[in-house]
């Protein structure tokens, strides 16, 4: 269906990418059309639920100015009861501490239950990141 996402050198502009998280059959997070942009512009999150479980599609920067917005989304969703997440990294082209904060911090949140927080579609550059500071060891990575 979304076949760039398991192609990462072969990212879409803004415009492919928020035509394709439209097309997900989820909840709205913020806005009326399904999208959510920082102030920045940077961050599109996306979510879908079943159960206790949210698929969370991510896309664009996750950096200090859109790190919160992301951490918002999370454990907005993490207050309502969910207790899995799987993250969907394939759409992001930058991650730093601050994005890294938030996926430790969604953790500890839901504990160290084997499969409470999976990334899956990390691009390269994403999973060097998370192999050099060991948190392939912490996550489900698929």
């Amino acid at each position: 269906m979304f076949g760039w996402l398991q192609a990462p050198g072969n990212l879409p502009g803004r415009a492919a990418l928020a035509r394709a998280v439209r097309n997900l059959e989820c909840r709205d997070v913020m806005s009326d059309d399904g999208m959510e942009l920082d102030p920045h512009g940077d961050l599109v999150v996306r979510h879908a639920r079943e159960d206790d479980t949210a698929t969370v599609v991510v896309g664009g920067e996750i950096d200090s100015h859109s790190a919160p917005r992301l951490e918002e989304v999370l454990l907005n969703l993490v207050g309502e009861g969910v207790t899995s997440v799987v993250i969907d990294l394939g759409g992001v082209g930058f991650i730093d501490s601050s994005g890294l904060r938030v996926l430790i911090a969604l953790r500890k949140r839901l504990g160290e239950e084997p499969g409470s927080v999976t990334l899956r579609h990390a691009t390269p550059g994403t999973l060097r990141l998370l192999e050099m500071t060991g948190l392939t060891e912490q996550f489900s990575v698929a």
